[in-house]
């Protein structure tokens, strides 16, 4: 009977400490989150940077400077699609397809159009970008 209760009193510690462990593996992944949003929520800020330098063009700026600013909004969304993957965020969709429309419309921009044309003809565009980052910013609570 001793044995028993001794191998009861073994199989209380044990779980005890399988408790234990499942508890502080939990915890472990809580930070690696966190790091994960953080890292979304810069990705996303550096994505509005680049959505600003679009929005800051001026009737001095050639189509050619246009389309290179447009491939660093590019560059940074791919950024936030690598982050928001890490994190399991679903939501990048709105941005990637408003950055498909902007990305369509740059293209077909004719080298001799005005930049005022040119800014007429993407603001849509990049007002529906702009709007779909801050949507998925404001909702990560960055």
């Amino acid at each position: 009977m001793r044995t028993r209760a001794m191998t009861g009193a073994t199989l209380l510690a044990v779980l005890v400490m399988a408790a234990g462990i499942a508890m502080t593996a939990c915890g472990e992944d809580e930070p690696e989150t966190e790091v994960a949003t953080a890292d979304l929520c810069a990705d996303i800020d550096a994505l509005q940077d680049a959505i600003g330098s679009l929005q800051d063009i001026s009737t001095d700026t050639p189509i050619e400077d246009l389309r290179e600013t447009r491939d660093s909004v590019e560059a940074a969304l791919s950024d936030v699609r690598d982050s928001a993957a890490d994190v399991g965020e679903g939501r990048v969709a709105d941005i990637e397809d408003a950055y498909a429309d902007l990305d369509e419309t740059i293209d077909n921009l004719s080298e001799d159009m005005s930049l005022l044309d040119a800014a007429e003809a993407i603001l849509d565009d990049l007002t529906t970008i702009a709007s779909a980052t801050a949507d998925l910013f404001t909702s990560l609570d960055c």
